[in-house]
């Protein structure tokens, strides 16, 4: 009997390679960075878990290498660049807590670049000036027709993450929004 083997496939194979797109310019007002994470889950804990007490709501968390984004009262979404131990997750979110992993089924991209504000107003349904979208939040919102998790870091990145069937519109959204501010892609 012949094993299977399993590769990973990036969910951007085959819908976008790193390189230019849009207006040709000396200087991209769009930086497009193609993210794969190593890890993504759903987390449900049982209300009052002392575990996630201090994780309020629209904050974006980073604790032990693992990105926690509270999505509703004790439900988490999580992302890690590398696999967490089952010890990890526990001390994160108590032994009660249901981990639902959903590594490879999400599409994230993080964007950066003069423009990405401009960018962003096209299209995503909250408002991303930093005076009422500070560092660190993170929500559930649209993205044109389209359900996104949006996040921003200290440095003004933002990450975007759907659901992987929906990928190749992101991109088409990114694409038609940015591309007159040229768009630099890269992994």
């Amino acid at each position: 009997m012949v094993e299977p083997v399993y590769k990973r496939r990036s969910v951007w194979q085959g819908r976008v390679d790193a390189g230019s797109y849009g207006k040709a310019v000396a200087h991209a007002g769009l930086h497009v960075r193609l993210l794969d994470h190593a890890f993504a889950a759903s987390v449900l804990c049982p209300a009052g878990e002392p575990a996630t007490a201090s994780l309020g709501p629209g904050q974006r968390y980073s604790r032990e290498g693992v990105q926690i984004l509270p999505m509703a009262p004790d439900q988490f979404f999580i992302e890690s660049e590398t696999m967490p131990s089952k010890e990890c997750l526990l001390r994160l979110f108590g032994a009660q807590a249901t981990v639902i992993d959903q590594t490879g089924s999400r599409a994230s991209v993080q964007l950066s670049g003069p423009n990405v504000l401009d960018v962003l107003a096209k299209g995503v349904m909250i408002d991303c000036d930093p005076l009422a979208f500070p560092a660190g939040s993170g929500r559930v919102t649209l993205l044109g027709q389209l359900s996104v998790q949006i996040s921003v870091d200290a440095e003004g990145v933002f990450e975007l993450s759907c659901m992987r069937s929906m990928a190749g519109d992101m991109w088409h959204w990114i694409e038609t929004a940015a591309g007159q501010y040229g768009i630099a892609v890269g992994r």
